[in-house]
């Protein structure tokens, strides 16, 4: 796994909350890595920045399959999910902090376990994200 992927997957499920998280504290490197994640997962999907503005303020817009599909690009590009919609959590748990591995694993494991029946990746990767949201409000980052 990537540093970029490492500290990607460590902002969506360990940062701290939403409306403290400061992107300025981000390193250079760090927003550019992320504005070209972001340009890549906007370019496949064709998600509004509308929405995705939505989903950093944990509002999760129901009946927009591009906003869904930009989650998923998330989720592949960053390792977390691969092309046939499987969630690797122990994957995901080499970026977290060995002190919040334990609750955030629960909680991951928890939300696929809950949804590994969808087929459609889109959906499967945007109920996920809602899911760990729900499961731990104050560990939700969506960048």
């Amino acid at each position: 796994m990537s540093q970029f992927t490492k500290y990607f997957v460590f902002l969506l499920c360990a940062s701290s909350t939403l409306a403290m998280f400061d992107e300025s504290t981000l390193s250079d490197d760090m927003k550019k890595m992320f504005k070209i994640l972001h340009d890549i997962c906007v370019n496949q999907s064709g998600a509004s920045e509308a929405l995705i503005n939505k989903l950093k303020i944990a509002e999760f817009p129901e009946g927009d399959k591009n906003i869904k599909c930009y989650v998923k690009c998330l989720l592949v590009q960053t390792g977390a999910m691969d092309l046939q919609g499987n969630v690797d959590v122990e994957a995901a748990m080499d970026a977290i902090p060995d002190a919040l591995k334990d609750g955030i694993r629960v909680g991951a494991q928890h939300c696929v376990a809950k949804f590994d029946h969808v087929t459609d990746h889109c959906q499967k990767a945007y109920l996920l994200v809602q899911c760990l949201y729900e499961v731990d409000a104050e560990a939700y980052m969506m960048v």
